[in-house]
């Protein structure tokens, strides 16, 4: 939700759209972005397909990352 907000004021706006192609790298930021072009018609099967690709690999990271924390058992027995 912060990220649609933040996206919603002229300023922050002004100096995303000074990143370029950078916003589709940033997870979570570049599905809003992602979105956005969308709903503007402004969009590339790149932008798309990067977006895609980063989210992906963040989600594995961290499904990975909570794997390893719940295989030692401080985590998981409190």
């Amino acid at each position: 939700m912060v990220p649609s907000l933040l996206n919603s004021t002229e300023s922050f706006s002004e100096s995303v759209e000074k990143l370029g192609n950078t916003n589709y790298f940033i997870p979570v930021w570049n599905s809003v972005k992602l979105l956005q072009d969308v709903i503007r018609v402004e969009y590339n099967i790149s932008d798309a397909l990067i977006t895609f690709a980063v989210n992906i690999a963040a989600a594995a990271l961290g499904v990975f990352v909570v794997g390893r924390l719940f295989n030692k058992e401080k985590i998981v027995n409190g």
